[in-house]
């Protein structure tokens, strides 16, 4: 699993020759390296430094250049592999890019002097840091540009990777960038990712979320399209995963809302069918104002071949549809239950006994209307044996 998650990032990872490999992992490198380019004979340096091997380079290489080129900008890189950090040191110091770096291997005295150097140093523009040493503890609000390279499979390490340059202090808008290899077991990795923050907003804040997936963790019944090996290896030749994912649960939201809209309360439709359409439109349209600085991200990432974009906190709203859904099913299903009820006690089913009141209700007898009374008193002539009937009151009427 983890070939294929280099593959992801960088062919170069594949080779042999970084630190701290064993001879065992150098050897089974080659074998590698023999199935990627079969017949051939390939230099290290000529695949490094191969834009075309590594798309992600490819956009983030062009937008170091813009950031660069506009003066004030500071980029924390994240990446979890060791690896792709020596593969974009690299990169790096090609471009004559001044930046620090810092991995599990760094000691203490050096890595408080290389954060120093970051959040004080203006001509310090790159921090390559290993996701799991930047999680915690780090403060560095100089940076307003981060960028997740590879996604992880717990997404609180990629959060707390994010926290480091969004915290107190921070005086300018960071924005985050993740890169993701379309096609690869990265789409894989994300979409757990969102799996979990959604469980995670439906703990900690009761939020209702859209229905995204149709997989269970820890079901094997259930594994949809999240769980198991079937999923893994799965291959995604043209579709892209995560697009197809977010736009179809969209537009069931929006299919429900427009399909239930008769039988909504009033003024209900409107608001979630309204929040379906715009949910749909922030993943399929950009209805945000466009500005120089979004233009020319949006040039590069489709020039670099980029084929989809979505804001991820998007993803995590909560879904005004989802809580209608649910509240009909909820309804639907009481409906059913009394039902039940009723027909149980139709086929003589002991019917359940109404709980004691105490202290018990006074036994009051409210007051007999006009027609009441009359027929009482025909009843009171009868049994004093006044008249033989209903028949005989006119005759007991003249004698009076």
């Amino acid at each position: 699993m983890n070939l294929f998650v280099e593959i992801s990032n960088h062919v170069i990872l594949i080779f042999p020759g970084f630190k701290g490999e064993t001879d065992e992992q150098r050897a089974r490198k080659r074998e590698y390296v023999k199935i990627a380019f079969p017949g051939q004979v390939v230099r290290q340096a000529d695949v490094m430094y191969g834009d075309e091997l590594c798309g992600k380079w490819q956009v983030l290489s062009q937008l170091l250049d813009i950031w660069k080129a506009e003066g004030d900008n500071k980029v924390l890189i994240f990446s979890k592999s060791v690896k792709v950090l020596e593969m974009l040191e690299g990169q790096l110091q090609r471009k004559n890019f001044n930046f620090s770096y810092m991995d599990g291997r760094t000691r203490q005295e050096d890595r408080m002097r290389s954060l120093d150097k970051f959040n004080n140093d203006p001509e310090v523009f790159v921090f390559l840091i290993s996701t799991l040493v930047g999680g915690t503890g780090l403060n560095m609000t100089s940076a307003n540009k981060v960028v997740i390279f590879d996604p992880n499979w717990n997404p609180a390490h990629d959060l707390q990777a994010m926290d480091r340059a969004y915290r107190f202090g921070q005086k300018r808008d960071v924005n985050v960038y993740r890169l993701l290899g379309a096609g690869a077991l990265e789409e894989l990795i994300y979409a757990r990712q969102i799996y979990k923050q959604q469980q995670m907003q439906i703990g900690y804040e009761a939020s209702v979320q859209t229905r995204y997936f149709e997989g269970v963790q820890g079901s094997k019944s259930h594994q949809g399209e999240l769980f198991g090996l079937k999923n893994i290896f799965k291959l995604h030749e043209t579709a892209l995963a995560t697009k197809m994912i977010i736009e179809k649960a969209n537009l069931a939201e929006m299919n429900w809302a427009l399909a239930n809209m008769d039988t909504a309360p009033d003024g209900t439709i409107k608001e979630y069918t309204d929040n379906a359409e715009r949910n749909l439109a922030d993943f399929m349209l950009d209805d945000s104002p466009p500005t120089s600085q979004t233009d020319r991200i949006s040039d590069i990432l489709n020039n670099a071949g980029v084929t989809y974009t979505h804001d991820h906190q998007n993803v995590l709203l909560a879904s005004h549809v989802e809580r209608n859904i649910t509240s009909a099913a909820i309804a639907g299903s009481k409906r059913e239950d009394g039902e039940a009820v009723v027909t149980l006690a139709n086929e003589g089913a002991p019917e359940k006994k109404a709980a004691s009141i105490w202290p018990p209700r006074r036994k009051t007898t409210s007051p007999l209307g006009s027609i009441s009374r009359l027929e009482a008193r025909v009843e009171a002539l009868i049994e004093m044996g006044l008249i033989q009937g209903r028949s005989s009151l006119a005759t007991f009427g003249h004698e009076l």
